[in-house]
């Protein structure tokens, strides 16, 4: 879901074409979700299905957003959420608990013959969810696109990497990569063409008055993927408040009376706060490579095992090919990374 400031910095989002030959940090989760949720011809894509009954629109989705990419002229390397922050956690339980649930159902199916009921849970989300992400995986690594595992928030990951100089941006449909400490975040706009809007992390906190920390208290008072927000303030409330107040402990009684501040103690406060600025990133992290595709076994893993189009999957990965080629014939300096910690 993400933080709720969206209406306090829709404002600032400036269409724009990606950056040639810079190095840019994707959130893998949030692109995994758009492959499977963008709707084509009236059907969700998360909808199709393989011959076995099996999810595929995040193969053919990634594998177009990764060529996709570097045919912009832009430099992919997707991040992956590792072990959710404790707070976020808490939140997940029931849906590990729920998986567990539906794979003693699918056994029981199974025992039973029952391959109707079977077929209908392993359909289900809750099951098939941690398996598109290990295809995923798979399948950028026989693409020759790099990727890095996160030990917790992709975000706060693929912002760390943006500040050490790695990579010069993030993309993220999700305004929390800001709060993160990214300098500067792409987001998809609506349709399938590769447009994209650009957030410039700089220009927003100088128009909207605020500190990177006082933006993550406006979040925290509007609400987070870490904590309940209070209720009746929203993100132009929060930011006015804070703006005001210079942080959430500043806010006098007398204001926090009108509104119901006990949902969120001073824990909860420091906690999201921690989450937001002090995020477990993997410091040491190798300069990304991108290779000349595995046609074979990745041919073989989309088309064979999952019955993706062969002339699509070939199209896609001769995408990501050309450009490499046409890359070789230039200098290294064509990729241009971050500029490092400031």
């Amino acid at each position: 879901m993400g933080s709720n400031i969206a209406p306090l910095l829709a404002p600032f989002q400036l269409p724009t074409r990606l950056p040639k030959g810079e190095v840019i940090a994707i959130d893998g989760h949030n692109a995994v979700l758009q492959a499977m949720s963008v709707s084509i011809k009236g059907k969700q894509a998360g909808l199709w299905r393989d011959r076995e009954g099996q999810p595929v629109a995040h193969l053919q989705g990634i594998l177009n957003r990764a060529a996709g990419i570097l045919s912009a002229g832009a430099w992919p390397l997707f991040v992956f959420d590792g072990k959710p922050a404790e707070a976020k956690g808490r939140k997940d339980y029931d849906r590990i608990q729920a998986r567990v649930t539906v794979e003693a159902k699918i056994a029981k199916a199974r025992r039973e013959n029952d391959g109707e009921y079977r077929e209908w849970l392993q359909n289900r989300p809750s099951y098939f969810w941690s398996k598109v992400f290990r295809e995923v995986k798979q399948l950028l690594a026989q693409l020759g696109c790099p990727y890095l595992q996160a030990p917790s928030e992709g975000e706060a990951q693929a912002a760390f990497l943006s500040l050490a100089g790695i990579t010069s941006a993030v993309i993220s449909q999700d305004f929390d990569a800001l709060l993160f400490g990214a300098p500067r975040l792409y987001r998809r706009a609506p349709g399938l063409k590769a447009k994209y809007v650009l957030l410039d992390a700089r220009e927003i906190l100088n128009a909207l008055q605020l500190t990177r920390n006082q933006l993550v208290d406006c979040a925290i008072l509007a609400g987070t993927d870490f904590n309940a927000g209070v209720p009746g303030i929203g993100p132009r409330l929060a930011a006015k408040l804070v703006r005001q107040y210079e942080c959430i402990e500043g806010i006098p009684e007398s204001v926090k009376a009108k509104y119901d501040f006990g949902v969120l103690p001073r824990v909860s406060i420091e906690m999201a706060r921690e989450t937001f600025l002090n995020p477990d990133v993997l410091a040491d992290v190798p300069v990304p490579a991108w290779r000349e595709p595995s046609r074979d076994p990745l041919v073989s893993f989309c088309c064979r095992e999952h019955h993706l189009n062969e002339t699509h999957v070939a199209q896609a990965v001769e995408r990501w090919a050309k450009k490499l080629r046409q890359a070789q014939k230039m200098p290294q300096t064509c990729i241009k990374f971050g500029g490092g910690l400031s």
